[in-house]
């Protein structure tokens, strides 16, 4: 059984969230519930429990000040949240997870199920890292990558490009080194659409430009600074020449 505590200032919403653990997610066990911060923070060291479902918006302290009393997150957290768009995306991008509210049994038991996996995995501390850097800044800046042993972080912007392997995805950095990772290019290229600097030239590659050092327009290629050779599709020419040289114009 996967042992949880609940954290939310409401009585309502936390009666909702083990009404609907108990009877969508059978293995759960919830073992208690905190109205705020300080009681779970006495709870959690008390009872250890596998995962928290945190609430974020609490009076006096937020759900996210509940990770300044521990040295060590040792235990799982799911974050129950109203959150903008970007600031699911930030939760998205670092591997933590999340369930809206009004809760949704399909997201809830979406989340439950990613316990298994990540209840072994042993680096929440890293993820939750990620996830205050990526929610404090205006744009997004490390990205999980889901690997084999577990979960690695890579800023955005040292990310030279990636490239499609079937069903897998190879990152491959500025400085040349690289990770392929069980996710595929289409899971990257929406996780940081956003981000201006990046562009997919091939359905292949995904890239950098402020890392791009040569365009061979000859023979539709780039160039990175780590010296990889990336192609340009055909129909992709004139939208990569006008942005490689648009601060020319």
């Amino acid at each position: 059984m996967i042992r949880a505590l609940i954290v939310d200032d409401e009585r309502p919403a936390r009666e909702v969230m083990r009404e609907l653990l108990t009877a969508y997610t059978p293995a759960v066990e919830v073992i208690g519930e905190c109205a705020n911060v300080p009681d779970a923070v006495l709870a959690i060291k008390k009872n250890r429990p596998d995962v928290v479902f945190l609430d974020i918006e609490m009076p006096n302290y937020s759900g996210f000040e509940l990770l300044s009393f521990f040295d060590k997150v040792d235990f799982e957290i799911i974050f129950v949240t109203a959150y903008s768009e970007y600031a699911l995306k930030a939760f998205e991008i670092s591997a933590v997870d999340y369930v809206m509210k009004p809760v949704r049994i399909s997201l809830l038991k979406k989340a439950v199920a990613n316990l298994k996996s990540r209840l072994d995995a042993q680096n929440m501390q890293a993820r939750l890292d990620a996830l205050k850097e990526n929610i404090e800044q205006e744009k997004l800046k490390k990205i999980a990558i889901p690997m084999a042993e577990g979960v690695q972080f890579v800023y955005i912007k040292d990310i030279s490009h990636i490239e499609a392997q079937r069903a897998y995805a190879k990152i491959v950095k500025q400085d040349g080194s690289s990770m392929v990772t069980s996710k595929p290019l289409n899971y990257y290229a929406e996780m940081i659409n956003d981000d201006e600097n990046f562009m997919r030239v091939h359905r292949s590659f995904y890239i950098n430009l402020n890392l791009v050092a040569t365009y061979k327009k000859g023979n539709n290629t780039l160039i990175m600074e780590n010296e990889v050779e990336v192609s340009i599709s055909r129909d992709k020419k004139s939208q990569i020449e006008e942005v490689l040289f648009q601060s020319k114009s």
